[in-house]
């Protein structure tokens, strides 16, 4: 059976609200304890900030008119730091080091 866009956006509201709520009575010793993610072992922290990252990103994919100009400066400057100290593990140092000199076109990236 179908919901429809109004049941969704209900049932999203009622789950964040509780994680919400949730995560507003951990105790402050249980934020650096380590929870399971499909990512690996995280903190309660790491947890929160992937869950924002997944809102902001996929808030851009459903193409409902919010951009990546609209993220907000905090998410942007914290995830693109991320992302910059994982990218020479995905293309040649040399073809990344060209380009970043402007001598050679943006190289070919393995995936994340």
């Amino acid at each position: 059976m179908l919901r429809s866009p109004s049941e969704l956006r209900t049932d999203v509201e009622v789950s964040f609200a509780r994680l919400e709520t949730t995560w507003a009575l951990l105790d402050d010793s249980r934020w650096q304890s380590t929870g399971i993610m499909m990512a690996g072992p995280r903190t309660m922290a790491e947890i929160v900030a992937h869950h924002l990252r997944n809102v902001e990103v996929h808030h851009v994919d459903l193409d409902i008119g919010y951009r990546p100009a609209d993220w907000p400066t905090l998410f942007v400057d914290t995830e693109l730091a991320k992302r910059l100290r994982a990218l020479p593990a995905r293309a040649s140092h040399a073809d990344l080091l060209a380009w970043l000199l402007g001598r050679a076109p943006a190289p070919d990236l393995e995936p994340w």
